[in-house]
């Protein structure tokens, strides 16, 4: 039993890698975050929400006009500045101050 467990999960992470996309991976990711009954309608409203966000997100960059190596670059960037706070409590502390004074801002201004 738990060598099949084990060879399961082996072929999920594969799966999850090779996956061109998380939006296949997102319905059975997020299934073991919502319980109860509505787990069918949290779990479309999860993927729905993604979707939609996606695809705005990949209209607005096309009517920017940003090239894919732009793009490239600016994710690479992000990932190295949010991976640097993870490692530096510095910058941890000034990131989480600028984000807690920032959606502070926002729900004064009824967001």
């Amino acid at each position: 039993m738990m060598l099949t467990m084990l060879l399961f999960a082996f072929l999920s992470v594969v799966v999850t890698v090779l996956s061109p996309s998380v939006l296949p991976v997102l319905p059975f990711l997020l299934s073991g975050a919502i319980g109860g009954r509505a787990r069918p309608y949290g779990i479309t409203g999860f993927v729905a929400s993604f979707t939609a966000f996606t695809l705005s997100l990949n209209g607005f960059v096309a009517v920017l006009g940003i090239s894919g190596d732009a793009q490239r670059l600016i994710s690479v960037g992000l990932l190295l500045a949010f991976g640097l706070t993870l490692l530096i409590p510095a910058l941890h502390t000034a990131f989480e101050s600028l984000s807690a004074r920032a959606v502070g801002s926002l729900s004064r201004e009824g967001w």
